[in-house]
């Protein structure tokens, strides 16, 4: 059997079905003829810009007159909904780029969008990345791919039934087909036991698909070492993240040591771990997601029951790339994407996708996959491709992870033990930790520095896991009780040199 990978046939994928008697240009024009008596029964006078009809929705771009107020055209939003004879609708004020509302309608006949239709274009994008997944499909009808090392992390939240599994069984079957496991190694975390199951024993995977939530957490904190492991080799070997070490790795030409893979974890319901141990699980994510970029560790958490109980204000000041589902109130689509308009998702694939710090809400149908395909393809990479064992050392080290708080802290305050922090790292620990309380303005006063020194200390105890990183309005916050630092500054410094 052959060291590479093989990668599966497209063929193994089902290919998309034609919409039968689809929506005719005519009846688009009609509708959007309608559309205008009734803005102007209202007198909101308005002209059709233009029509594009997606898999799941069609959207009317609407060129409102100069006097007209945009909230006379929002408070229209049940009458429209009654005259269109539709259950609901969604408004994009402004289109992106144009002086422009895109006016949603779903499609009377919804196309499903297949996996294998998306990963035949995505073969002829070109793509300059291996790490590029398919999406879906926006309301214009394009395809839509990005890339897990520009994501950097995703949060993923729906209610029961609107498709959210299956999207990311699409995620999986897209690094299977495009990705080989020397590039990508992913670890699944499946508290509900049955999604993933399925994965087992596929080239991709570190270690068996993580179903118990204890042994879940004991994983985080394996990642979170595994974060500090490879900065510290990355420091070691003069190179800030990890495309720059594996370049450096390649142009050695040492054939012993080996390049690094990034690790993808997917958690598939994050409130069954919170449940469990909320701090610690929170605590590991903050750090995952702060840190872990460099290192080449992306986390992809999914929930069903998007609360602020499970998705914490520092979960989400701590992941950029946000992606949400139909949920059930305004409130849980505030709770995902930091405003509303996943309440007026229809399901079934429907999906508004937030990337990056802008407040941008992009409509996509999700593309679909079938158990029978995922089968196929798992069958096909088990019987044909080269099957790594598990990782059998990730193991061992999961096992012996049940060290005790402040051991666990320790890990990322070793980074600075070993990069030289400042002299006043351990004072302005204990200073905010004692405060509960944490500004660089207060770091400036009570030690008598310059704004830059503060700022510089800040961000070591930001990296260290003490406060957390300030994003957007929210104020730094305080992670760790003064007892806890104070051992932890104790040991470091017992371990210093006399």
């Amino acid at each position: 059997m052959s060291n590479e990978y093989i990668y599966p046939p497209l063929d193994l994928l089902e290919k998309g079905k034609e919409v039968s008697n689809p929506t005719s240009k005519q009846e688009l024009i009609e509708t959007a003829n309608k559309l205008q008596d009734i803005l102007k029964a209202f007198n909101i006078p308005m002209g059709i810009l233009e029509m594009s009809q997606g898999p799941t929705v069609t959207r009317f771009e609407l060129k409102p007159e100069p006097d007209v107020r945009i909230s006379e055209i929002l408070s229209l939003e049940d009458e429209l909904k009654l005259h269109l004879a539709t259950e609901n609708i969604r408004m994009e004020i402004p289109v992106p780029g144009k002086a422009a509302i895109g006016l949603e309608i779903p499609n009377q006949k919804k196309h499903i969008v297949a996996l294998r239709e998306l990963l035949e274009l995505l073969e002829h994008k070109n793509s300059t990345s291996e790490l590029t997944v398919a999406l879906g499909k926006d309301p214009a009808g394009n395809a839509v791919f990005s890339d897990i090392s520009t994501m950097q992390h995703l949060l993923v939240g729906g209610s029961t039934g609107s498709g959210e599994s299956i999207w990311i069984n699409t995620i999986i079957m897209s690094i299977l087909f495009s990705t080989s496991p020397e590039d990508i190694r992913m670890v699944l975390i499946d508290p509900k036991i049955a999604e993933f199951s399925v994965y087992n024993g596929i080239p991709h995977l570190l270690l068996p698909v993580v179903t118990d939530p204890v042994k879940a957490i004991d994983v985080l904190r394996w990642a979170v070492c595994e974060m500090v492991r490879r900065c510290t080799l990355f420091a070691n070997s003069g190179v800030k993240n990890i495309n720059a070490y594996n370049d450096h790795i390649r142009a050695s030409n040492n054939l012993s040591i080996k390049t690094i893979p990034r690790i993808l974890i997917v958690i598939d319901e994050l409130a069954d771990l919170m449940m469990l141990s909320a701090y610690e699980v929170e605590d590991a994510i903050c750090r995952l997601t702060q840190h872990a970029k460099a290192a080449g560790i992306h986390l992809i958490i999914a929930t069903q029951r998007p609360s602020v109980d499970v998705l914490t204000g520092l979960i989400k000041a701590n992941i950029s790339c946000k992606l949400a589902f139909a949920v059930s109130n305004k409130d849980d689509s505030r709770t995902i994407l930091n405003q509303y308009g996943a309440e007026k998702l229809i399901g079934n694939g429907d999906i508004l996708f937030s990337q990056g710090i802008s407040h941008h809400l992009m409509r996509i149908q999700s593309a679909y996959v079938s158990d029978t395909e995922i089968k196929n393809v798992i069958d096909f990479l088990k019987k044909e491709a080269f099957c790594s064992p598990y990782d059998q050392d990730i193991e061992q080290e999961i096992k012996k992870i049940h060290f005790d708080e402040s051991d666990y802290y320790y890990l990322d305050l070793a980074i600075y033990t070993n990069s030289d922090p400042d002299e006043y790292f351990v004072q302005a620990g204990i200073l905010v930790t004692e405060r509960q309380r944490a500004s660089i303005g207060m770091l400036q006063r009570m030690l008598k520095i310059s704004y830059r020194r503060a700022e510089r200390i800040m961000n070591q105890l930001s990296e260290a896991g003490v406060v957390s990183i300030a994003a957007g309005n929210h104020h730094i916050q305080v992670l760790m009780t003064k007892e806890r630092f104070r051992s932890i500054a104790n040991t470091i410094e017992n371990d210093k040199p006399s």
